[in-house]
């Protein structure tokens, strides 16, 4: 690695890397324009907390090494953890001033970290569903039929001409690649790293199959003419 690309890779204004990343796919429901994430984003929030309270949890079970290595200076021989922190499951009470005897939860600033984290994280996944309904503006490709399109040019009492196909098959390779043009490979979507292949060559290539059957229309169309 030379030294550009090392100063690049830690350069100040560089955008942050993303944290996840998801795959958005077709929706497995009929006629459904909207896409959907291959994890749903609510699942990760919830992912995330389910590690933090296992991490967590985990230091708890952490043995004391002292009465291990050192058993002639330990009277008791059963197994003792190390002091950790732990979730309180409720959020703690501030303590009454006027009660001496009222302290505030040792592990209170661990519940407030934790419930920052969680709503950063609920925070952070709004933009994911916003997203998302971008792909509305591609109800064409999503309603386009190559079977279907590629009958109808052909029904009628005016058959459509070879040249006419032609112009129909320069026509369908442009929408392609202007399709390809507002539909990158990935996308980052705040902390989330949005791959969107499955929906890119999806569409595409239904563009590509119309190429296709009308390039066979005009191989058709002229093996009639020679007979």
């Amino acid at each position: 690695m030379c030294k550009a690309e090392i100063l690049k890779m830690f350069a100040k204004n560089k955008d942050p890397e993303p944290l996840f990343e998801l795959d958005l796919m077709p929706n497995k429901k009929p006629d459904q324009l909207i896409p959907t994430y291959s994890t749903p984003a609510k699942d990760i929030v919830a992912k995330v907390k389910a590690i933090f309270e296992d991490g967590i949890k985990v230091l708890t079970e952490i043995p004391q090494l002292e009465p291990i290595l050192l058993k002639h200076l330990f009277r008791s021989l059963a197994a003792k953890t190390i002091k950790a922190p732990v979730i309180p499951p409720e959020k703690p009470k501030v303590p009454d001033k006027n009660k001496k005897s009222d302290r505030l939860d040792d592990n209170a600033w661990l519940y407030y970290d934790f419930e920052e984290i969680v709503e950063a994280l609920e925070r952070a996944i709004e933009p994911l569903e916003a997203y998302v309904q971008t792909f509305s503006a591609f109800e064409e490709q999503n309603k386009l039929n190559p079977d279907k399109y590629v009958a109808m040019l052909d029904e009628g009492d005016t058959p459509i001409t070879a040249e006419e196909l032609k112009a129909d098959i320069d026509r369908n390779i442009k929408l392609e690649e202007e399709f390809k043009e507002k539909c990158p490979s990935f996308v980052i979507v705040g902390m989330f790293k949005v791959n969107l292949n499955d929906i890119r060559q999806g569409y595409a290539q239904k563009y590509q199959t119309i190429v296709q059957k009308e390039i066979q229309l005009i191989a058709t169309k002229a093996k009639n003419t020679n007979f």
